[in-house]
């Protein structure tokens, strides 16, 4: 080779060299990581970021998130923890819309929570039918039996999960109450409190049953002043177990014309006079959806002590335990399956007329019996249904709206089928009240529509025992 050629072969040699060795460097540190990113079982949490919440604080988020920055977690969970975390974050009833997303950097993996917040101050008018539901206002349609005034609630005041909570309320029942919550105030965020006080001026009130019916007198004055206060103490270690601890006072002012009617509507010598109760409740709540759940299940159970032996305890002596019990399981495509049971137990004599209640209250009834009411001491009720998803869970923007608070919506259907059944046991039962102390029983279909703001709205036609039938109206998830 000449001198001119091996210099042209060196000169070649070295302008070569230096990239054909970062090329195999290269491919070399690609392939080892590659297979480190497909043999990887772990990934470390970087920053969690959060967006779009405007109000509420970030501890109070971070909260509900079942990863920490910092953590080791497993590439298979961390899908799953994210999920459960974003349910959480919906359950507050902080948010109408939680999406997290990932953000990777070789091990590590960064979180960004996109947020839309409720709107949390509601000033609103009141409007309330004075019966114990809709179904039996709309069997009389009678448009004096209303409560009207002003409600003003604050949610996530200040941002930190607080509640704030005034009524005045006039009308057939007059209702003044101040209500307070935080839940929090210790720095691991485990310790809560609330306290509410409440007078009512009951001019109507239901002082006896007949033939399961409830009887009504109306005094234009008051037949039951009441004046309760409550202290509460809360505790939530983890996220799906909540204790809450109630200091109660009860007092009452009760004419005796109701005695007069009923001669255990309450205790005859002490018609004005007050008790302290003690409350304690715990929740297990493991559902996708408080509001209207399509799975996981939930559990609490009630104990209340009333009469503490106190200065000031009055004749009210009774201990009550009540427990509910719930279950969801998607079965298949767009069908799901959910079942119930709730039941009461009060211990020592059978208590005054007033606080005998079963079922007919609140959310606690046969369906098919929404016009009935079947007072004692103990129940058990149990409830199932199948339900067929008509329309999925979507999203949708209403036109014209801009605000994310309102314009964005969620909407669901199903259609159901439910069976349901209860005992309600009685020391006095009354001779004309036939449903207690016996199975009640009652089936039908439903078609349930949800919206955003936890609205449900429920129309049903049910057959009961009697061989009765009708259609019926709720607003809150059947199970």
């Amino acid at each position: 080779m000449s001198l001119s050629g091996l210099f042209i072969f060196r000169f070649s040699f070295q302008r070569r060299l230096p990239f054909s060795f970062l090329l195999w460097c290269f491919l070399l540190v690609s392939g080892r990581l590659i297979g480190q990113e497909e043999d990887r079982k772990y990934l470390i949490i970087g920053d969690i970021l959060t967006e779009g919440n405007s109000v509420t604080s970030e501890r109070i988020i971070l909260r509900e998130m079942l990863v920490s920055t910092g953590d080791t977690v497993g590439v298979k969970e961390l899908n799953a923890l994210l999920e459960a975390s974003r349910i959480n974050l919906l359950n507050t009833a902080l948010f109408n819309f939680v999406t997290i997303e990932k953000v990777f950097s070789g091990p590590v993996v960064n979180i960004r929570l996109l947020l839309v917040e409720r709107w949390y101050l509601w000033p609103s008018p009141i409007f309330e039918l004075t019966d114990r539901n809709f179904n039996s206002w709309w069997e009389s349609r009678d448009f004096t039996r209303v409560n009207y005034g002003f409600r003003l609630k604050w949610s996530n005041f200040r941002g930190r999960m607080e509640d704030l909570d005034f009524i005045v309320r006039m009308g057939k029942n007059p209702k003044f109450s101040f209500k307070y919550s935080i839940p929090y105030i210790n720095k691991a965020k485990t310790l809560g409190i609330g306290i509410e006080t409440e007078y009512l001026l009951n001019r109507e009130v239901g002082y006896d049953t007949d033939s399961n019916k409830l009887m009504y007198l109306f005094d234009p004055e008051y037949l039951v002043k009441e004046l309760n206060t409550v202290f509460q103490l809360s505790y939530r270690r983890n996220i799906h177990a909540f204790h809450t601890l109630g200091l109660e006072y009860h007092k009452r002012w009760i004419q005796d014309t109701l005695m007069k009617l009923n001669y255990r509507f309450y205790y005859p010598d002490e018609l004005k006079s007050g008790y302290f109760a003690l409350h304690y409740k715990l929740k297990l709540d493991y559902r996708d959806a408080r509001y209207y759940p399509l799975k996981g299940w939930y559990a609490d159970i009630d104990l209340q002590k009333n009469g503490l032996g106190l200065p000031g305890d009055g004749p009210v002596k009774s201990f009550i335990v009540k427990s509910t019990e719930r279950i969801y399981v998607p079965v298949a495509g767009r069908w799901y399956w959910a079942a119930s049971f709730s039941g009461k137990w009060t211990a020592g004599k059978v208590p005054p007329y007033l606080f005998n209640k079963a079922l007919g209250y609140e959310r606690d009834f046969v369906r098919g019996y929404e016009y009935y009411v079947i007072d004692g001491e103990d129940y058990i009720l149990f409830r199932t249904h199948l339900k067929f998803a008509i329309v999925r869970p979507r999203e949708s923007q209403i036109p014209g709206i801009k605000s994310p608070r309102f314009g964005r919506i969620h909407y669901a259907s199903y259609l159901t089928a439910f069976a349901d059944a209860a005992y309600v046991s009685s020391g006095y039962p009354g001779y004309s009240n036939t449903l207690t102390n016996t199975w009640l029983r009652g089936m039908g279909l439903g078609l349930d529509l949800v919206t955003y703001y936890d609205k449900v709205f429920r129309i049903e036609y049910s057959v009961n025992k009697l061989g009765e039938s009708g259609i019926f109206i709720h607003f809150i998830a059947g199970i």
